[in-house]
Formats: C-alpha cells, sequence, structure tokens
C-alpha cells in the first residue's frame, strides 16, 4: 500500500509536470507568431477555448522593452512599459526581467501570483491566480500564465483507495487529499483555499506567511516559515527528507485537524528539453487516512 500511494505522487507529480511543458510549448509556439497585436489576440483566444477552466488567464510578450499585455476576460491588448507591469493585476515582471537572462530556445516557470483570501472571505471577491511560463528566443520574452483553476483536474485525480472524489473540503476533513508546492514551499493549490500563497489585493505585495496556528486562515502556509505549531514535526519530516533529493517520500502524519494520514510527497521534475531551471520545480503531497492502511511504515521509495 506504501508502494502504491508512492506512484500515486509520481503519477501526480508527472500530470502537474506535463501541465508546465505544455505551458513552455504553446509559449514557443506563441514566438513564432509575426508581431501583431490581431494576431496575438486571437492566439490567446484560442488557447483559452471553450472549456469549464481555461488553461491560461494571462499572456504576455515582451519586446524591445514593450510589453503586450493580454489578461483574461478583457478583449484587447495593454501596450505599456515593463516597469508599468503590475502585480496587482497579475502581471508577473520579476519573471519577465528572470527570463531575459534564459538561453535562446529556454523556458523557465516563475513564482505564482494569486490574490490573497483568507478564511471567511467574501464568496464574491475574485479568486484568481497565474503561474507564468515564460520561453525566451533572440527576438523577446514570450510570456502564458496558467490558470490556477487549471490545477483542479490535477488535486482531483483519483488516487488511494481510489474512492470518487467528492467536495474537496470533504476530502480534506477525510484526510484524503492532494496539494501542490512550489520550490519555496508555497502552496499552489490546497483544499483550504486560505492556505494558498497569495498577494495583497491593494498593494499587490506577497501577504506574509503564518509563523504559528493563531496565524490560521489568516495567511497563507509556507513549509519553510512555519516556525512552531502541531504540524512542525511533519514539515521537519518534508524538509529533512521529501526536499533533499529525488526519492518519493512516504510517512505518516496529522494535519490541522489532528486526522492521521499516509502521506506520500514526490518532485515534479521540469522537461531537460524546455525548461533551463535545474532541480525539482516544486513538490505534489498525497495524503491517505491511515485507517486504510495496515501498519503504514514510513520509507523512501526510488522516483522512477
Amino acid at each position: 500500500q506504501n508502494r502504491v500511494l508512492a506512484h500515486d505522487a509520481i503519477q501526480v507529480s508527472r500530470t502537474f509536470a506535463s501541465l508546465l511543458a505544455q505551458g513552455a510549448r504553446d509559449a514557443r509556439a506563441l514566438s513564432s507568431l509575426p508581431v501583431d497585436a490581431v494576431q496575438y489576440e486571437k492566439f490567446f483566444t484560442a488557447l483559452r477555448g471553450p472549456g469549464a477552466f481555461p488553461i491560461y488567464n494571462r499572456m504576455a510578450v515582451l519586446r524591445h522593452g514593450d510589453l503586450w499585455w493580454f489578461e483574461g476576460g478583457k478583449p484587447g491588448v495593454s501596450r505599456m512599459a515593463l516597469s508599468k507591469c503590475d502585480p496587482v493585476k497579475l502581471c508577473d515582471r520579476r519573471t519577465l526581467e528572470q527570463a531575459q537572462s534564459l538561453a535562446d530556445g529556454k523556458a523557465m516557470v516563475g513564482t505564482g501570483l494569486r490574490w490573497y483570501t483568507p478564511e471567511g472571505s467574501d464568496p464574491t471577491l475574485p479568486d484568481e491566480g497565474t503561474l507564468s511560463v515564460a520561453y525566451r528566443t533572440v527576438t523577446g520574452i514570450y510570456l502564458l500564465g496558467i490558470d490556477f483553476k487549471s490545477f483542479l483536474p490535477i488535486v482531483r485525480l483519483p488516487t488511494f483507495p481510489y474512492q470518487e472524489r467528492g467536495d474537496l473540503m470533504q476530502d480534506y476533513e477525510d484526510g484524503s487529499y492532494i496539494y501542490l508546492l512550489d520550490a519555496q514551499a508555497n502552496l499552489l493549490a490546497h483544499p483550504r483555499r486560505w492556505h494558498v500563497m497569495g498577494v495583497d489585493r491593494a498593494t499587490g505585495l506577497a501577504v506574509e506567511p503564518m509563523r504559528n496556528d493563531d496565524d490560521a486562515g489568516k495567511r497563507p502556509l509556507n513549509f519553510r516559515a512555519y516556525r512552531e505549531g502541531r504540524l512542525r514535526p511533519y514539515f521537519d519530516r518534508l524538509l529533512a527528507h521529501a526536499f533533499q533529493g529525488s526519492e518519493v517520500d512516504v510517512f505518516q502524519a496529522a494535519n490541522f485537524s489532528g486526522l492521521v494520514r499516509v502521506i506520500s510527497v514526490a518532485p515534479v521534475t521540469l522537461d531537460a528539453s524546455l525548461f533551463e531551471q535545474k532541480g525539482p520545480f516544486g513538490y505534489v503531497g498525497v495524503g491517505c487516512a491511515v485507517e486504510h492502511f495496515h501498519e503504514p511504515e514510513e520509507r523512501l521509495v526510488p522516483y522512477y
């Protein structure tokens, strides 16, 4: 059962990595278009498609210091200087700047941007996030923002014990759920949305992560920044094992609700033919209530 859960985590991590690779390939396709606002808008519209959750909600082209900016749900293109790229609009200036040092024909995954939603927030407030994938050529930087809603099919993937997934919050209470992390241990997807990383809606500045259990629901959860509380032994295990190598770590831990689960954590490995970044982009965690196991054990499983 430990090995089954380990392979489930590997499958989830590969699905996440495939989504990032698709972003890089689509950004590369964007780079082949002529410099034309109409062509760019048609491309963005076609990529978003008719699905319930469009893959992308932002698109940017940086050429000769000018930024062509497309925002999901808003028609047309904004032309502006890179200095006007505002995190309040989830415009990822940092990634656009960093991508200028990429090798020609290589891509990178940026840091996620999301409007933070603390527990008890007005449910009518927009809950939107974007994870940038940027591709560089000699002509410029081409960026696509993956909509955080695109992570929903990943966290709903069937995993052991393969019961049909219903409400994600109920899955959390039952102990059987999936979460996604970036390399800095920020949460990109979690049943409790107030744990997910975010920026202040007014300033665009990153909301400080929670330091202890008293901050729960008021600040996002970063596994490295968390200092003390009921999750500290769990995170110590992650930092000492799962975040240090290429193995899949399987172990037992309790969540905030006190429910004991068996956790399988796998690294998200980027396609070296597309991305210049080395090492894992992040990690996936797959939890299963301990009641489904017979004498669960801690172990490291090779990452195949």
